[in-house]
């Protein structure tokens, strides 16, 4: 009782919830993440675990509290500054994702799945479902690429070609470096991808232009 007259009141439920269970069970821990509100009306987030033991007929209830309003405050943060940044690279079309420091498992943003025509999958997928959306061509040069830097750590720079369902094939760049931990480890590869066949379309198309002046030159001197 005393405890839920500093609860807020919107978490008094789901904490009287918790304890009543942890009582009726009389044994084992119960962990609780909720809001205390203080005399002066300040709120502050708070974790604690509470255990039971009975002896007999009587039972012992014990725990420890720690303030984390700090942790939540920073974790709010953090995705709030991740949503903006989804949101900047969905307006200029740049999909976003992560390796698996083995290379096996990938997580994709709904990006990603765009600029392949194909709905979003479940995740992580494996990297064989990845290649397989690669033009049949480039997949080994991936593959090598990928494996050579991330056995250094390194970054990665490379365009390569998907096909999407209806056949059709496009042209994405591609740019990944290494996150590592404050010892050095290497811990995953980030990358962005985005659709560079336009690009290549109009070089490749003034590359072409190049070549037919200097064929008429050639045939003129």
């Amino acid at each position: 009782v005393y405890l839920s007259q500093h609860v807020h009141p919107d978490d008094r439920d789901a904490v009287d919830e918790g304890l009543h269970t942890l009582m009726a069970r009389r044994t084992g821990l119960l962990d609780l993440d909720f809001r205390v509100v203080r005399p002066d009306g300040t709120t502050r987030r708070v974790a604690t675990r509470t255990a039971v033991e009975a002896d007999g007929g009587q039972s012992t209830v014990y725990g420890v509290m720690l303030d984390v309003t700090e942790r939540h405050e920073a974790e709010a943060r953090l995705r709030e500054a991740g949503e903006r940044v989804a949101l900047a690279t969905r307006g200029v079309g740049i999909g976003t994702w992560e390796l698996a420091i083995d290379g096996e498992l990938v997580w994709w943003d709904e990006q990603m799945f765009r600029l392949r025509g194909v709905p979003p999958r479940e995740l992580p997928m494996r990297s064989e479902d990845v290649a397989s959306m690669v033009h049949p061509e480039d997949r080994d040069m991936l593959r090598s690429l990928y494996r050579e830097n991330q056995d250094r750590g390194s970054s990665t720079t490379c365009d390569f070609r998907v096909v999407l369902p209806d056949g059709s094939v496009r042209w994405l760049a591609s740019r990944s470096t290494v996150v590592r931990d404050d010892s050095g480890r290497a811990l995953r590869r980030i990358g962005i991808n985005w659709d560079v066949t336009d690009v290549r379309t109009t070089a490749a198309e003034r590359q072409d232009k190049l070549l037919a002046q200097r064929e008429s030159q050639a045939k003129s001197q």
